[in-house]
């Protein structure tokens, strides 16, 4: 064996990285973060959809899912349900290039990861008749993909940058390779792909490189390495420029754009990412100003550059209400881009904005193993992301220039429209004519809980490099009224749209320039603003923050764009099945409440909305006695305190909620629609409880008992019985009361086989409770995401000024002792109190 390590350990938690290369081949990645509470591993195969032939196109993808169908020593779901048991979480992903398991858990369960995946990974049984039914459960993915047109757009475009290459393949496979895969074909692949040669473990937590070569030991030596995996070949570029629109019926217009890009490791890769970060990364880039802020012609701008061992892509993309207009600008700056860059300050801000998102990744033990895994498997090199880091730094506007003209070519452009109301010789002529020069026009610890001017403020400082700070305010679609209904969402789309001295462009640019990572969200019964930033920046971030919650503009052109874009999302509902049925069950079990609006609102209510409405409904509920405002991370309490002091001293007083006249829950109501193309949502569910109900956490554990991967839905109704890909359970608690509910994605043929087994599994746990095993494995579970959630200070600020708002107990210790005082008598009271055996039935089936 041999180890490489150098330097010091970083000072910021994470040590140097540890490499071993094992005589079986494998190669083991340590980086140590003595601190931490949380340990991750990922075992990593050079082995992916590349290495298919076109027969078994989705063989990698499915040798995947059925490596989590039991092994010798492990039946189905006991690999997932030993890592929920030890506090965790276990998953996989496929690609072009790789597959990678991982597991992140509490962190003396090292041990017990690399146990559970190895048994997975190196003696599945590949049970034939599992076999049969995981192909079912595939095949509603891959159904669950057609449903998405980003989906389809991004895989139209992949086949069109890859014609003749397996990255022109979805990863995932098509219906007809998936359904004639063979037992044999299955196994041959994974015994052929996946071993010790072709593999890297990494791991980040509080351990050595030495301790993981220990526990690995044993599991080695039943496991030879195989050979070595072929070249992947190179893609080749065929040139011209492609315009496809796709004949799809969706409500979405979904626009995607994309150029050959440069394979990993090729020089050019840092100054692409900045380009592209420039381009589409955040409210400020070139493609969202000129789309969404100063046209109102896209939303959902975005921009990157995807690299694999064999070749890239550089790619962009929106979803728009205007096609022709969209089009026509967004070619119009790729051209002025390939010709001239990018402004230097924009670079400036795009160079700061990926080394922000680099710090961000060393946050989290999954982020660390993550990065570990990749940079030895594609480099050789475990501290690539410092030496990356660097290369981002050094890029210049020269060098964006270069790689703009080089990799922005227009002659090698693909363009996939999805939006039957276009003429695909327009869209021809409107690049043709947009591919011209331009006419020049002018530039345009422990928390600390304290009142400041008559609201709560939270902090929990730390000595970290990054900070959060999170705003709750009661209110959200409690205050909607059925003539305005949509507002509550109009304004979290709207309060960041210019506030202080910014308008909506300048305070997008300001944020950026700060790595200040903020969103607005209105839900059933609150307002949130978050935000994520370098410590360093909190005065500059907190100040921005206070311009928000005093002065947000609420200017008319951009609420017409706003609406726009909200309209959009409207006829996209009938693309988002789930969303739809939840919706609908919402609406059925609050029918004289806030609640039973649509959470969008319609056509006829978003046109009603005015800025005065929107103003209206901030000073209701942005208030010093309605809110909490909770920073964490590296900050100085006494400072928070004296930046948010004008802040918040010239906030209202908070105006009382409307009075709603309690009502009686409706029982046994059925509610069926039309929405997407080929599954159906099989929906049913009852009242919950409020905030701070004694039976919260009875029913928070009910539901993780039902849909996580050890649990009763997952392993009775997708595992055994092959009914759906997506199961889950929720229990949504509100200031009035909530829905506990449960779901499932399916063959529309079989929603009434869904629907009895669904409503069966409620009222059996309602019936008998769970298992003294299954409570201690879910509580378990809970505490370790939790755990995991912590890592992250965007995490504890959410957490503390949830706790705050509400009078809750705070931090895990709280929390554990809250899931340990947990019994089955309690779960089986808890849900025989809501009535789960007597469900209201949502079915949502496609439109064809």
């Amino acid at each position: 064996m041999s180890t490489q390590q150098d330097g010091q350990p970083a000072d910021d938690g994470v040590g140097e990285p540890e490499v071993v290369h094992h005589p079986s081949g494998l190669r083991i990645a340590v980086r140590p973060m003595p601190d931490s509470p949380v340990a991750s591993v990922h075992l990593w195969f050079d082995a992916g959809a590349v290495d298919e032939t076109p027969e078994v196109a989705g063989a990698a993808h499915f040798v995947e899912h059925m490596l989590f169908k039991g092994t010798s020593r492990r039946a189905v779901g006991e690999a997932a349900a030993a890592i929920e048991a030890a506090g965790g979480d276990l998953n996989a992903w496929t690609s072009w290039d790789e597959t990678c398991f991982h597991a992140t858990l509490e962190a003396g369960e090292v041990r017990e990861a690399l146990d559970v995946v190895f048994d997975m990974t190196s003696a599945s049984v590949l049970d034939a008749d599992e076999l049969e039914r995981e192909k079912q459960v595939v095949l509603e993915e891959i159904r669950g993909y057609e449903d998405d047109p980003d989906s389809v757009a991004s895989d139209r475009i992949q086949a069109l940058v890859f014609p003749e290459h397996p990255y022109g393949r979805p990863v995932i496979g098509f219906p007809s390779t998936v359904s004639s895969l063979t037992r044999e074909a299955v196994e041959r692949f994974w015994r052929s792909n996946y071993h010790p040669g072709r593999a890297v473990l990494a791991v980040a937590g509080p351990i050595h490189a030495d301790e993981v070569v220990a526990m690995a030991e044993p599991l080695l030596a039943r496991w030879a390495a195989g050979t070595s995996r072929s070249a992947i070949p190179q893609a080749s570029v065929n040139g011209g420029v492609h315009l496809e629109r796709m004949d799809r019926e969706f409500g979405s217009v979904v626009v995607h754009f994309g150029w050959p890009g440069p394979p990993l490791g090729h020089p050019d890769r840092p100054a692409l990412d900045v380009l592209t970060s420039a381009l589409g990364a955040g409210a400020a880039s070139r493609l969202a100003v000129k789309l969404d802020l100063e046209a109102g012609a896209a939303s959902h701008v975005w921009a990157d550059a995807m690299a694999w061992v064999g070749g890239g892509i550089v790619g962009a993309g929106f979803l728009c209400g205007e096609t022709e207009e969209a089009v026509r600008l967004s070619v119009e700056l790729f051209a002025e881009t390939a010709r001239e860059g990018v402004p230097a300050s924009l670079v400036g801000r795009a160079r700061d904005s990926l080394l922000a998102d680099l710090l961000f990744a060393t946050e989290t033990a999954e982020g660390v193993a993550a990065d570990l895994a990749w940079s030895v498997a594609r480099t050789g090199n475990p501290r690539y992301d410092v030496e990356y880091a660097a290369q981002i730094a050094a890029v210049t506007p020269a060098d964006v220039r270069r790689v703009a003209r080089q990799w922005l070519d227009l002659d090698q452009m693909r363009l996939v429209v999805i939006d039957r109301g276009v003429k695909v010789r327009k869209l021809e002529a409107l690049v043709a004519q947009a591919r011209k020069p331009p006419v020049r026009r002018p530039p345009s610890g422990k928390p600390e809980t304290f009142t400041v001017a008559g609201a709560k403020v939270a902090v929990l400082p730390d000595k970290g490099k990054i900070a959060a700070v999170e705003v709750v305010a009661v209110g959200g679609q409690l205050l909607d009224v059925p003539r305005f209904a949509g507002a509550s969402d109009a304004w979290s789309r709207m309060v960041l749209r210019g506030a202080g001295p910014y308008d909506a462009t300048s305070f997008a640019e300001r944020s950026d320039g700060l790595a200040l990572q903020i969103d607005a969200a209105a839900g059933r019964s609150t307002a949130r603003v978050s935000a994520s930033f370098p410590a360093s920046d909190a005065e500059a971030a907190l100040t921005l923050l206070g311009d928000v919650l005093l002065d947000p503009h609420f200017d008319e052109q951009d609420w017409d764009n706003v609406r726009e874009e909200l309209l959009d999302d409207q006829a996209a509902l009938t693309d988002r099945p789930a969303t739809l049925a939840s919706d609908l069950l919402w609406r059925a079990l609050w029918p004289d409440h806030p609640w039973r609006l649509a959470p969008l609102g319609t056509p006829a209510t978003v046109q009603r909305i005015n800025v005065r409405t929107l103003s209206r409904r901030h000073e209701a509920q942005i208030t010093a006695d309605n809110l909490v405002l909770a920073v964490a991370g590296g900050v100085d309490p006494d400072r928070v305190a004296r930046i948010l002091e004008p802040v918040l001293e010239g906030l209202p007083k908070a105006a009382a909620l409307p009075a709603r006249p309690p009502s009686s829950p409706p029982l046994d109501v059925a509610v069926g629609k039309r929405a997407g193309n080929e599954q159906a949502i099989v929906l049913c569910g009852v009242r919950g409880v409020r905030i701070g109900h004694p039976d919260r956490t009875s029913l928070t554990v009910a539901t993780n008992l039902l849909d996580s991967q050890s649990g009763r839905l997952f392993l009775k109704l997708r595992e055994e019985r092959g009914l759906a890909y997506g199961v889950w359970a929720r229990s949504d608690t509100g200031y009035d009361g909530g829905v506990f509910s449960a779901g499932l994605a399916t063959d529309p043929a079989r929603v009434d086989e869904a629907m009895g087994a669904l409503v069966d599994e409620l009222a059996a746990l309602a019936d008998k409770g769970p298992t003294a095993e299954e409570l201690a494995r879910t509580t378990r579970m809970l505490g370790g995401l939790a755990a995991m959630r912590q890592q992250r200070v965007s995490g504890r600020a959410s957490d503390l000024a949830w706790s705050t708002r509400f009078d809750l107990p705070y931090g895990l210790p709280a929390l554990k002792e809250r899931l340990a005082a947990v019994t089955p008598a309690s779960v089986k009271s808890a849900l025989r109190k809501l009535g789960v055996g007597r469900p209201a039935r949502v079915i949502v089936r496609p439109r064809k």
